[in-house]
């Protein structure tokens, strides 16, 4: 994949996660090597405990798999 389309990607993933699980709000992008970077996620309050974020974690970490593209925090 293209620097662009790694970018791309990634932003669809954000907006794949923020569709799928309303109220999440995050960032994520690609950095050199490429890695997709988890910039900043945020859960709403009323949600928090009980396991979203863990689906939302678990959800981006499939796409980076699938996708082949290691993940950092």
């Amino acid at each position: 994949m293209t620097d662009q389309a790694q970018e791309s990607w990634a932003e669809a993933l954000a907006e794949e996660i923020r569709t799928n699980y309303p109220g999440v709000r995050l960032a994520l992008g690609i950095d050199h090597g490429p890695y997709l970077v988890l910039f900043s996620i945020l859960l709403p309050e009323s949600e928090r405990g009980n396991g979203l974020g863990t689906h939302v974690m678990e959800h981006i970490t499939a796409a980076a798999d699938l996708h082949g593209v290691p993940m950092t925090l």
